[in-house]
């Protein structure tokens, strides 16, 4: 595959993320069950997230395939949960729920999905009593710091994933995940 068919592909993934980011509401995601790689990078870009108790994990498990999490959401994640945690995300280790919550990545954790779906319709009710234009004011001030971050930061890491797929270790990674087998890095760089 191409650097440009890569990007053709996970360009517009990263975009979405941005679009979430520069919505004019506030957004609440449901996780009802493994939010692990992309769907936790889309995750960090909204304002409210609930997760499954059981049987669900939330981590960055790129690592293990021989790819580098993406820099916007990193900062993010570091935003939300320090350095540490961070380190120890985007170095393979998964939360449980309850990690995830006490981290403050997600605001709730529920046994079943439609007492997830009832707290997320709560949470953003709540907020139709006050002016739409305050909502959507109040969430641009929130996200201000990442208007100039995040959007250069998308493009950088596009590139840097398109690269990191065609580099050895992305296709050692890449290619023990095709064929089910655990990758072998001993002896790429």
């Amino acid at each position: 595959t191409s650097k440009k068919e890569i990007e053709a592909v996970i360009g517009p993934a990263f975009h979405i993320c941005g679009q979430v980011l520069n919505l004019p509401f506030p957004v609440a995601m449901v996780l009802n069950g493994h939010a692990m790689g992309y769907g936790a990078i889309l995750s960090l870009y909204a304002d409210f997230r609930y997760m499954q108790s059981k049987q669900a994990r939330f981590g960055f498990p790129e690592i293990n395939i021989g790819l580098p999490i993406p820099s916007a959401p990193a900062l993010m994640l570091q935003d939300m949960t320090g350095r540490t945690m961070t380190r120890d995300m985007i170095l393979g280790k998964a939360l449980k729920a309850d990690q995830a919550l006490q981290a403050g990545i997600i605001d709730g954790v529920f046994d079943d999905e439609e007492s997830m779906m009832d707290r997320a319709r709560k949470d953003i009710s709540a907020l139709f009593k006050f002016a739409r234009s305050t909502v959507r004011m109040n969430r641009e001030m929130m996200y201000a710091r990442y208007k100039e971050i995040i959007p250069p930061a998308i493009e950088h890491d596009i590139e840097l994933a398109s690269h990191a797929i065609m580099a050895p270790a992305g296709q050692e990674g890449l290619g023990a995940l095709k064929e089910g087998r655990r990758p072998d890095f001993t002896a790429v760089e």
